[in-house]
């Protein structure tokens, strides 16, 4: 049952502390649950967020290879590229000139590349310009590579002996926009342990308090509505610190370089069906949330409490009877006084 509605309206703006992606804010009065066993459900109600961000950026912008040249096997080298967000053809032409310009840092020789993609299948072909030299290279798709957008999962060679040559191609399909949601989150909305996510870890306690699909481009605004009203429960009993932070689908950060984002947040407190408060904090339990030593003394409050009630009934069946109540009353306060 719904006991309280509130609605909190933020922007990163006003935050308090923090950056931009990741703020926190005091509330001036804070939210406090009427009843300890009662509970409060949050739900990000709509939020309006820049697309300002890139699908390149600080967090994913490296690419490894491995070149062997002659008889000499270099070691695994790692160049990044600028930030920003590509089209397949210019993330081609990006990679080619930072590798030619990465390879001239140790070593006289300027490769010719040829990277060709097939809007047919969506894979790129990878392939260079043999001269009298055996020649070999090997992509290494590591963590946080921008290999992974031009398809190669795997590592991925292509060479020549000789005047024969060997294309390499890639594994899967051209992905240059892997960013596909925005995921708010929070560090102090605290959810049960239940709440789990496989994105950037694999069985993670989950964070999340909501994921906002990309539907727009660049340079818009990403207008976000629950339409679904995804809600989570919460186990804080006092709302008064909030942080609430940005991610993607592949980091847990998010740069929105430096244009504010905005969202509505509703606080529900809920109170569960009657039962025992035994059986909540036992749950508690499960969820990692109380000890059992809460159990054991919240038994005997619960015991203590039960006994008294049952005592107080009877002393004012007594005072009724006395006062001379109607017979059935009377009857009443004799099958009280038995217990």
């Amino acid at each position: 049952m719904e006991i309280n509605r509130f609605h909190i309206y933020t922007s990163s703006s006003k935050k308090q502390s923090g950056t931009n992606e990741d703020y926190n804010i005091t509330l001036r009065r804070p939210i406090i649950l009427e009843n300890p066993h009662h509970y409060f459900k949050c739900i990000i109600k709509q939020a309006t967020i820049p697309y300002t961000f890139q699908q390149v950026n600080d967090n994913f912008n490296s690419f490894s290879y491995i070149m062997t040249r002659g008889a000499t096997t270099y070691p695994q080298k790692t160049f990044t590229i600028s930030n920003g967000n590509y089209t397949v053809n210019t993330l081609i032409t990006e990679v080619i000139n930072k590798w030619v310009a990465n390879i001239a840092t140790y070593l006289a020789y300027a490769p010719t590349f040829s990277f060709t993609y097939d809007r047919n299948n969506m894979f790129i072909t990878f392939s260079f310009t043999a001269d009298g030299t055996d020649t070999s290279f090997t992509i290494k798709p590591i963590a946080d590579n921008i290999s992974t957008m031009m398809g190669v999962v795997v590592d991925t060679s292509f060479n020549n002996v000789g005047a024969i040559l060997t294309t390499g191609v890639s594994t899967q399909p051209v992905d240059v926009s892997p960013i596909t949601s925005i995921y708010i989150r929070s560090d102090t909305l605290k959810q049960n342990y239940l709440s789990s996510e496989n994105l950037v870890s694999s069985d993670d306690t989950s964070d999340i308090l909501c994921q906002v699909p990309l539907l727009g481009q660049p340079t818009s605004w990403i207008q976000y509505l629950n339409d679904l009203t995804i809600e989570n429960r919460i186990v804080n009993e006092i709302i008064g610190d909030v942080n609430l932070y940005l991610s993607d689908n592949r980091s847990y950060k998010l740069n929105l370089r430096g244009i504010p984002w905005s969202c509505m947040i509703t606080f529900i407190e809920i109170a569960p069906p009657q039962e025992s408060f035994i059986g909540d904090i036992r749950r508690d339990i499960r969820h990692g949330v109380s000890s059992v030593g809460d159990v054991v003394e919240q038994d005997t409050k619960y015991k203590d409490y039960k006994k008294g009630a049952l005592e107080a009934d009877k002393i004012q069946a007594t005072i009724n009877g006395i006062n001379g109540n109607p017979p059935a009353q009377k009857e009443m306060t004799m099958e009280l006084l038995r217990k």
